[in-house]
């Protein structure tokens, strides 16, 4: 009688996992996406090129190199929620001129996650003059 019990409950818990309507953000069709641009404000920007909404992003973006590697800054944060970028809603981090001086080359790494979908990383080297970067081809 205690066995016929337990295989009636594992079942149960089997079919409700089976047919539970919890889908992950990849399966919605969340994608992220990210795009850095360099100038006076260097920005990275994070987009949502999926469908739907992507849940608990989270980011990080950093800038590396300069003359005799001095420069070695790193910007983090958290978002609940992106909205897909067809309703014009991008997460834009832009970083702070005042502390990014100098010369020489630069890599400026981004990286982006969400709620179950894979991180998206984008890595760019620029040319670092003063505090003006120019993006390398």
């Amino acid at each position: 009688m205690r066995k016929k019990a337990i295989v009636v409950f594992l079942c149960a818990i089997l079919t409700m996992l089976a047919f539970s309507p919890i889908t992950s953000s990849e399966e919605r069709g969340a994608a992220l996406d990210i795009k850095i641009s360099g100038g006076l404000n260097t920005k990275m920007i994070v987009r949502n090129v999926g469908d739907t909404d992507a849940l608990l992003v989270s980011w990080n973006a950093t800038i590396t190199g300069g003359f005799i590697k001095k420069i070695n800054l790193s910007y983090n944060g958290f978002i609940g929620s992106l909205p897909p970028s067809n309703d014009m809603v991008d997460l834009v981090i832009t970083f702070p001129s005042d502390q990014i001086r100098g010369f020489g080359r630069v890599t400026i790494t981004g990286t982006a996650d969400s709620l179950l979908t894979s991180p998206v990383v984008e890595e760019v080297d620029g040319l670092l003059l003063f505090f003006f970067i120019v993006i390398l081809p």
